[in-house]
């Protein structure tokens, strides 16, 4: 009878080792590149959109036999993020991809006290996000940037008041000083609201009262959209300056829209464009697909000319691409390894066409 039961416990530790074997990845000496983004939900639009971008560039890339490339869901649950991240750390995952703010913050946070540090690309809006993990690097614009495009127009416009709609975010929390600071004479009244809030006309009310004369909304474009309809209820003829997803002004009537300016990366508006971009303007949906194309080129043409398959000496030959000749612009980095990008204001016309607010 023991013998049976040795025996049986022995045919269920081999079952057991079996099914580990069969869920573990088979390395094969391959970089492990993790794209952790929101594919569903709330923001999988902006997940989908760079993954192709991802996607594209790494087909194309003359050594994807030395990487494996493999994406994650998060749902835009940081929870859910973390222990992704986690798993593929246990996993051998040292080459991550993560766009969402607040997953990126966490992550940052956790990498901190890893032994073998891994090498990060932050793909989003909070400045100085790089800044104290020294193998994190962002291709993408930060919202201090298009706040500078922001000032520029409220200058212009000689504009003496000013309201900041702005979502409960970490992204944003900064926007209202850097915009005092760049313009001090320019007096604000500002309002914050809620990711889950579907109703902003009260915030609006209040700033309408007070005289604002342009209005910037920072947030998730289902929220600008909503924020445009109510402006119209509430009869309010004003510039909106908002951060913006192009992809999604196609079922947004122009009566809607005509006061809305949102900065566009000034590389959309090349008139000289090559072979390469023309065949990716065309496939992609918006700018976040041609910033996640830039990162995985220059990460794949990195992993080329590294000395070694370290983060670190990835993270140096990609360091060592700057000032790197990119489909989109020259591209370089700041102190902080953040890319120093160009953006343009813009505007959509009555027949649907977007372009810089100058013409």
């Amino acid at each position: 009878m023991n013998y049976k039961r040795i025996f049986a416990a022995g045919i269920i530790a081999l079952i057991c080792l079996a099914i580990i074997l069969l869920n573990t990845p088979k390395n094969n000496g391959k970089l492990r590149f993790v794209v952790m983004a929101p594919l569903s939900g709330v923001a999988g639009y902006l997940g989908q959109e760079e993954k192709q971008g991802i996607t594209l560039a790494y087909e194309q890339a003359p050594n994807k036999e030395d990487v494996d490339l493999i994406f994650e869901d998060t749902q835009g649950n940081t929870t859910y993020a973390l222990t992704i991240f986690k798993r593929q750390l246990a996993l051998g995952s040292r080459f991550f991809y993560t766009s969402s703010t607040a997953q990126t913050n966490a992550l940052l946070s956790d990498v901190m006290s890893e032994p073998q540090k891994p090498f990060m690309f932050t793909i989003t809006m909070m400045p100085e996000q790089t800044k104290n993990y020294d193998l994190a690097f962002r291709i993408y614009p930060s919202t201090m940037q298009e706040v500078d495009v922001y000032a520029d127009f409220i200058k212009k416009k000689q504009f003496k008041k000013v309201g900041i709609l702005t979502l409960q975010l970490a992204a944003y929390a900064g926007c209202a000083s850097y915009l005092q600071k760049l313009l001090p004479d320019v007096e604000q009244a500002n309002e914050w609201y809620k990711n889950e809030e579907k109703d902003f006309r009260i915030q609006l009310q209040k700033m309408k009262d007070k005289g604002v004369q342009a209005l910037i909304v920072n947030g998730y474009v289902p929220h600008i959209r909503s924020i445009m309809i109510q402006l119209t209820e509430l009869d309010w003829d004003i510039p909106v300056l908002s951060s913006l997803n192009s992809s999604q002004l196609q079922d947004m009537p122009y009566p809607i829209v005509k006061n809305l300016l949102f900065p566009q990366p000034a590389f959309l508006y090349n008139t000289t464009p090559n072979d390469e971009f023309v065949t990716l303007k065309r496939q992609a949906k918006s700018y976040e697909t041609f910033y996640a194309y830039e990162t995985m080129k220059m990460f794949m043409k990195a992993i080329a000319t590294a000395k070694g398959k370290t983060p670190q000496e990835v993270g140096q030959a990609f360091l060592e691409l700057a000032p790197y000749e990119g489909l989109t612009e020259i591209i370089t980095f700041d102190e902080n390894r953040d890319a120093l990008l160009k953006l343009k204001l813009s505007k959509i016309t009555p027949q649907g066409h977007i372009v810089p607010v100058e013409e």
